[in-house]
């Protein structure tokens, strides 16, 4: 940045990337890549010089925001969401084996009741279609650590930890050909959450949460759910204090 005379030479400067916004502009690559239109280029939807675009608004953008400028705006691109083609189809509603709901354990797939650092802390679900919401300011996910507090009435309060975004944790969906008559495609699912329990994490009582959304038939509307496991105590591994 310095040899760009982005910054002065000496000044402190702090990066942040940035991932998810308002939309997406597909994949970008060079425009030697470009020419030969493989899985990338060919989905490089502004063109062969996307990059040197991107690169020359990118710096006069960094270069605004140093010097404290106003950045000049044109006008903005019209929003086409309406008019994309959908070539996945939408998911079907999901559908429970009788006697349980959305977000319940499957029976013999809950956590053990002590785990230590080190260990892998694994529970399963009964499922919905994670298409239904792709939670994408959310989590499938989440990790709590019991509180020593109350609500006022009276429940206990917890922390959440971990997302489906950390490297600790994993998500797994599954469905099944339950039906023969279905096609091999399950309106039936599973999804299975693992936590990996590493020297950082603090002892004390945990539980591994799912949220969802299932689709029901008759209105084809979401209804959220959540779903969590028994609690369960992490102790410290032989020889950590």
């Amino acid at each position: 940045m310095t040899d760009g005379n982005i910054v002065e030479r000496g000044q402190e400067v702090f990066v942040t990337i940035a991932g998810l916004s308002n939309t997406y502009a597909s994949y970008v690559t060079t425009y030697e890549e470009y020419q030969a239109q493989r899985y990338e280029a060919a989905s490089c939807i502004f063109g062969p010089h996307a990059l040197d675009a991107y690169i020359q608004e990118f710096s006069r953008l960094a270069r605004d925001l140093v010097s404290g400028v106003t950045s000049e705006s044109t006008v903005t691109p019209p929003d086409l969401t309406d008019e994309q083609i959908q070539l996945i189809t939408e998911p079907r509603f999901d559908r429970l084996p009788l006697g349980v709901k959305f977000g319940d354990v499957v029976t013999d797939k809950d956590v053990k009741s002590t785990y230590t650092a080190g260990q892998v802390a694994q529970v399963t679900f009964h499922a919905a279609n994670p298409r239904n919401n792709q939670r994408v300011q959310g989590s499938y996910v989440s990790v709590e650590k019991q509180l020593d507090l109350k609500d006022g009435n009276g429940i206990t309060l917890y922390k959440t930890v971990a997302y489906d975004g950390d490297w600790s944790t994993k998500f797994d969906w599954r469905a099944g050909p339950e039906d023969p008559l279905d096609l091999g495609v399950s309106k039936q699912s599973i999804a299975t959450i693992s936590w990996e329990i590493d020297s950082t994490v603090e002892e004390g009582t945990y539980r591994i949460c799912y949220h969802g959304d299932h689709k029901v038939a008759v209105k084809a509307t979401m209804v959220p759910f959540i779903g969590c496991s028994s609690d369960f105590t992490v102790t410290a591994a032989a020889g950590k204090k």
